[in-house]
């Protein structure tokens, strides 16, 4: 099929031929037999024990097989060209009429085409010895001045390369060669300037010289542009539906291998194709044919299709024997939407987005809009010919070059243009630099040594008159054969050996880069370390090592660490070297790495050693003496590090400093021994040190005992205080009680845990004990004259008590001629108490002390002193005392007896008993009785009185000047000053605010206004009554305005008004204290009726947009009386009233955009209408100036524009004007080109070389103008 394009050209081009939508792919999914093969998948063969060819047809034609319907397919030959006759006939003589016939033999491929009738015709048909396989016939689809001088070919065809005596097979449409393009010819071959020497039709011949998508011509054309002394063969593959079945081309590829000679046929285009390859398709039907051409001398060059792929191409673009071509623009042709994707920008050099590509594409040339022979197309289909004039151009001009030379020269000198699409980069086509007399390639860009080195081989590819040199700047790299050459040939390399790192060289060879990378010596070292000589432990941390390593090249250096993973000094290397451990004591390695002259370092190897530099830690040692001996035992000593090894034991009159001096009377592993043959009495001292297995020795332990006849310490006990609980004072007898096998010589008295300082012994001594309160131990250790001494010492314990206890509280309770006493507990909590002690006095004063005579002395918390006067006042303090005899300061209180002790009882009555009251300062009554009469009273609004008063039955009491509930308290005093238990009291309401008021609501009648009110509130005393005033207007309180109600009602009816007049009313609230609310002001109207008018507005007469905000509004409102006043607004809200009138001139909103007016209406009573509204849209914005593009031509220019925008009115026309040298001002001045509603037009009659210049202004519906698009341009010969 051939590759179609549709394309939405956004250009300055009047019109532009471009080629129609793609058709599908006609390569059908896979029916009951096997899929064909896909996306570069490389056609499968059958395996030689198979005996049936693989059959890839779609289902739907296998499914028209089973129905008897005929289908044409293609049978690939086991065999090559020069066997496929043989086999073929084969193939025809046993296929039966019956199940099909051959109709066609292809003498350049080993294919046939055939027919057959039924599903069992084609089983048939695949048996047959030679049968590889049977596909369907696919039916293929046909997928300049700037793009010449793109690829430098007006410099080359200047210079005289254009493929004189070369012809181009163009497989195609066909080709209108009687186009001038051509040389106007009348027929093939003639006259003598035409370029077109064959034109065949090889699909059923339509009798046309191209098809109607004139894709042949153009393709055509642009193959002579590029070279224009070649010559073509349009050769057409296509039929009335557009497509080109296999069959149909592999006919045509037939007849170029059959006519190659007699034309001289150098390439062959194929605009055409189908399908999608992610890899190269060499076993493809069509894949095949290009072989062919190929290995005939004839180079294939194919576009590679336009669908937009990144990642695929169709056949046979997909095949390694052709060239592949996509397609760039070839300069900036405005935006282009296609069928399948937009380029929203284009520039030269930038890849299509319709492209297909994959990484094996060979090559791009310019493929967007190329006019060629009349026609302007877009595709890969037009960059193709661009390469295939190339291809003649190159054969012309190297006529001893191959087509892999030919390729090469193109490929090898394009310019580098990346697809930003996929990352991948192409050369595009460069016929200036290909045409260089001299094309050299290599056939490696890298070449590898080992690190032994040896030699390599650089194939060079060059004409044969082409001459090349060699060369290196690495010395360690030799050209051995090979330095120059001229044409084809060979460089030789040596690569010396390479003892050290990895190296990297350039080779040049024909201009061209060969990286030459040499591997280095790879082989590690390897070594070992001994550290110390292999000790276990060592003292210090500086050690000796012992090295060893080995290395084919020799070892050159060694790196030391304390860490297995990283290392940073290098030495050289030796094989004894001193090293500092890491610093501390404990088990401690070494890392050695070894490194030869190529810089390989071995694996690490490592030695450990325990560095133990502390001396062990000392334990304890107990001496315990005997008759002339002194055991010892010691136990505890410790080294964590290397442990221990030995104990070393030394005596001496005093324990001697160190164990290096002393008499050592022990060395082992034991933890005990005995000294003997001593001096009974003779103290002797001792020391035990510790030695680990590094060597280290400890400080040690020192001891000293003294060796005895007899080893028992005395016995005995003590007491305090001849064994008394406690004790006032600190100093205090201690009495010993004690005996001993022999005399006891001294003693030690402490009340600390351990005791130093012995003195002589006595049974008896004065100790004093520690200071604060609180129970002390002494502790006593007895010493008998052999030194032997109490290990536990015998005690006794006192309380020591210096603080007097705390006294309680003492309450005295008046009573007839008595008072009865009572206290709460005194507290001593070192010694505790023992008794309390009361004393009294006739007196308001108590005893200063408790040495007087007491009334009471026990144990007891109560006593009752009797046998008083009434009305004397007593005095009393109570001591109490602990048992270590300390009295306390005492506690006191008084009373006076008394006759009777009941307070007088009252009551008091605030403002004669009201519940509320608008005073402050109230009248309150009292009375009050009482046995012996009262005498005092006090007034107090609080919780207590403290202002006594001379008792009365009436008084005045000033309360709180705030509103709220009061409560007045009075309290009595009697003769004895007994005052009343309870307070009297009584409450009032103090009501300083007036009530709240609540809503109120005027109904209308003819001649009467209704006011009702309701929701007065006052939370203290209430709402009692209401009062109405009215007035012309609501009267600012209740105290002025006629009094129209009094009294406690909730409404009230107003009448003998007149009808459309306002009248203004205030109702105000009155509390039961006379209190006035403000009061809520209301007002109303009497009327008749109280409807408002019904009404509409009308804007501009009803038009739906306007060009300007003055516009006249019609008006119109009926009312059951007469309408008087109307409010006119642009907003939703209502601010003045004017005289109704039926027509107003009237401003809408400023700027442009959507408006509307609300009316109000109000009648003769003052009832006003709800809102009319009316909308309009104001249109004073011209259109945006639109993008206007300006193509020269021959004494004309092209122009075209892409549509204006008018959100409001739309765009109703354009006008296009001129003006010579450059753009008119405005659109009202220079000559009118254009004037209508059309996007582009052509402007003839101008004179070549002068400047045209042009402005472009859009009008909207409303006769807005845009400012106008300008552009100048120089008018083309």
């Amino acid at each position: 099929m051939r590759y179609g394009l549709a394309i939405v050209v956004l250009c300055s081009l009047v019109a532009c031929e471009v080629a129609g939508p793609p058709s599908a792919d006609t390569v059908a999914p896979s029916g009951d037999l096997p899929r064909p093969p896909g996306d570069g998948e490389a056609d499968p063969e059958a395996p030689n024990d198979e005996p049936l060819a693989i059959v890839t047809l779609s289902s739907e034609l296998l499914d028209g097989l089973d129905q008897a319907l005929s289908t044409d397919v293609l049978v690939i030959l086991e065999a090559d060209r020069s066997a496929a006759r043989e086999v073929g006939d084969a193939v025809e003589r046993e296929l039966p009429e019956r199940f099909g016939r051959v109709l066609r033999r292809f003498d350049a491929t080993p294919v046939l085409s055939a027919v057959v009738h039924s599903r069992e015709g084609l089983e048939h048909l695949r048996g047959l010895p030679g049968v590889r396989r049977i596909t369907e016939d696919v039916r293929h689809e046909a997928y300049l001045a700037q793009s010449l001088s793109v690829i430098g070919q007006p410099a080359v065809a200047a210079a005289g390369r254009q493929g004189a005596g070369t012809t181009v097979a163009v497989v195609d449409t066909g080709a209108r060669y009687d186009h001038a393009a051509f040389g106007s010819c009348t027929a093939p071959g003639a006259p003598a300037g035409c370029r077109v020497v064959a034109a065949l039709d090889f699909a059923p011949n339509d009798g046309q010289l191209d098809d109607a998508s004139n894709h042949g011509t153009n393709v055509s054309a642009i193959t002579l542009g590029v070279a224009p002394a070649a010559q073509i063969a349009a050769l057409d593959v296509f039929g009335a539906d557009g497509k080109a079945s296999t069959s149909t081309i592999l006919t045509a590829i037939d007849w170029i291998v059959a006519n190659r000679i007699t034309y001289n046929i150098v390439a062959a285009n194929f605009s055409l194709g189908s399908g999608a390859f992610s890899a190269a398709c060499g076993s493809d039907t069509l894949a095949m044919g290009m072989k062919t051409l190929w290995d005939a001398g004839v180079v294939p060059v194919v576009a590679t299709g336009n669908d937009g792929y990144t990642n695929k191409v169709g056949t046979p673009s997909c095949s390694p024997d052709a060239i592949s071509v996509g397609a760039v623009y070839d300069a900036n042709v405005g935006g282009i939407q296609t069928s399948v994707c937009v380029d929203a920008t284009t520039a030269a050099d930038k890849v299509t987005c319709f492209s297909n590509a994959a990484p094996f594409v060979s090559i791009l040339a310019p493929g967007g809009m190329i006019t060629a022979g009349g026609f302007t197309m877009a595709g890969t289909s037009q960059a193709s010919p661009h390469v295939a004039g190339a291809v003649a151009v190159l054969a012309a001009a190297f006529p001893d070059e191959n087509p892999l030379q030919l390729r090469t020269r193109l490929v090898s000198t394009g310019v580098s243009v990346k697809d930003a699409r996929n990352g991948l980069s192409f050369p595009r086509l460069d016929l200036g630099s290909a045409t260089a007399a001299c094309v050299a390639t290599v056939d490696v860009a890298n070449v590898a040594f080992t690190n032994v080195g040896g030699t390599a081989a650089v194939s060079v590819s060059a004409g044969g008159q082409c001459p090349w040199t060699a060369s290196t700047p690495a010395s360690w790299l030799t050209v051995s054969s090979g330095a120059s050459g001229v044409g084809a040939g060979a460089v030789t390399i040596i690569a010396t050996a390479n003892l050290g790192a990895p190296r990297t060289a350039t080779l040049t060879v024909a201009g061209r880069s060969v990286t030459v990378a040499q591997g280095g010596d790879s082989s590690a070292p390897a070594g070992s370390v001994v550290i110390a000589e292999g000790a276990a432990t060592a003292k210090t941390s500086a050690v000796s090592l012992s090295l060893s390593a080995t290395d084919d090249v020799g070892v050159t250096g060694v790196c030391l660490s304390t860490s297995a993973t990283a290392c940073t000094t290098w030495l050289d290397f030796a094989t004894t070297r001193t090293f500092s451990l890491a610093s501390g004591n404990g088990a401690k390695s070494v890392y050695a790495r070894f490194r030869d002259a190529a810089g390989n370092v071995s694996a690490v190897a490592s030695d450990s050693i325990v560095v133990d530099a502390a001396a062990p830690a000392n334990g304890k040692l107990t001496a315990t003496a005997q008759n002339s001996a002194v055991a010892l035992s010691w136990s505890g000593f410790t080294d964590p590090v290397s442990g221990i090894a030995s104990y070393t034991v030394v005596s001496g009159a005093t324990a001697p400093a160190n164990c290096s001096t002393g008499t050592v009377i022990y060395a082992g592993l034991a933890t005990s021994a005995t000294a003997t043959g001593l001096t009974n009495g003779s103290a002797q001292g001792f020391r035990v040190c510790a030695t680990d297995v590094a060597g280290n020795l400890s400080t040690g332990v020192a001891v000293t005992a003294t060796p005895a006849p007899e080893l028992v310490p005395p016995t005995g006990t003590v007491t305090l205080n001849g064994g008394a609980v406690a004790t006032s004072t600190a100093s205090v007898t201690l009495a010993i009680v004690a005996s001993d096998a022999s005399t006891i010589t001294a003693a030690c008295v402490t009340e600390a845990a351990t005791c130093t300082t012995f003195s002589a012994y006595a049974p008896s001594r004065t100790v004093s004990l520690s200071a604060g309160d609180g129970k002390k131990t002494v502790k006593v250790y007895l010493r008998d004259e052999w030194g032997n001494t109490m290990t536990t010492p015998t005690t006794a314990s006192i309380i020591l008590d210096t603080t007097a206890p705390v006294d309680g509280k003492l309450t005295a309770k008046a009573a007839a001629a008595a008072v009865n006493l009572s206290w709460t507990v005194a507290k001593d909590t070192t010694s505790g108490l023992a008794l309390y002690k009361v004393v009294a006095a006739a007196s308001a004063t108590a005893p200063a002390n408790c040495t007087g005579t007491a009334i009471f002395e026990g144990t007891g918390l109560v006593a009752t002193h009797s046998g008083l006067v009434n009305g004397t006042t007593y005095a009393y303090r109570i001591c109490a005392k602990d048992v270590a005899g300390k009295w306390s300061a005492g506690a006191i209180a008084s009373a006076r007896p008394l006759s009777e002790f009941d307070g007088p009882t009252g009551t008091i009555t605030i403002e004669g008993g009201a519940a509320s009251t608008v005073k402050t300062t109230v009248a309150v009554a009292l009375t009050a009785t009482d046995a012996t009469g009262v005498t005092h009273m006090c007034l107090s609004t609080a919780t207590s009185c403290t202002a006594w008063t001379a008792y009365k039955t009436t008084a005045t009491l000033t309360l709180p000047t705030s509103t709220g509930l009061r409560t007045v308290r009075a309290w009595f005093k009697d003769t004895w000053g007994t005052v009343s238990a309870a307070a009297a009291s009584d409450t009032i309401t103090v009501d300083l605010t007036p009530p709240k008021d609540g809503p109120a609501s005027v109904t209308g009648s003819s001649g009467a206004l209704t006011i009702a009110w309701s929701g007065a509130t006052d939370v203290h005393s209430g709402v009692a009554s209401y009062k109405v005033v009215s007035g012309a207007t609501s009267p600012a309180s209740c105290a002025v305005g006629t009094v129209v109600f009094a009294g406690s009602g909730s409404s009230t009816t107003h009448s003998g008004l007149k009808n459309g007049t306002e009248y203004g009313y205030r109702i105000c609230a009155i509390d039961a204290v006379g209190n006035m609310s403000a009061g809520v002001a209301v007002k109303g109207r009497p009327a008749p009726e109280y409807d408002g008018p019904v009404g509409s507005v009308v804007i501009a007469g009803g038009a739906a947009m306007v060009a300007k905000p003055a516009v006249t509004l019609a008006l119109s409102a009926t009312d059951a009386s007469a309408v008087k006043t109307m409010c006119v607004s642009n907003t939703a809200v209502c601010t003045s009233f004017v005289t109704y009138a039926t027509s107003l001139a009237w401003t809408l909103a400023s700027g442009s955009g959507p408006k509307t007016v609300s009316v109000w209406f109000k009648d003769e009573f003052g009832n006003v209408s709800s809102p009319t509204s009316a909308a309009t849209v104001v249109d004073m914005t011209p259109p945006t100036n639109a993008k206007m593009t300006v193509t020269p031509g021959s004494k004309s220019v092209t122009l075209s524009w892409q549509p204006s925008v008018d959100v409001h009115a739309g765009v109703a026309s354009y006008k296009l004007v001129y003006a010579p040298t450059s753009p008119p001002l405005n659109c009202t001045t220079g000559n009118v080109v254009y004037s209508g509603p059309d996007l582009a037009v052509v402007h003839t009659g101008l004179a070549a070389g002068t400047v045209a210049g042009y402005r472009l202004c859009a009008t909207d519906g409303m006769g807005n103008v845009s400012g106008g698009t300008t552009a100048k341009v120089v008018v083309q010969p």
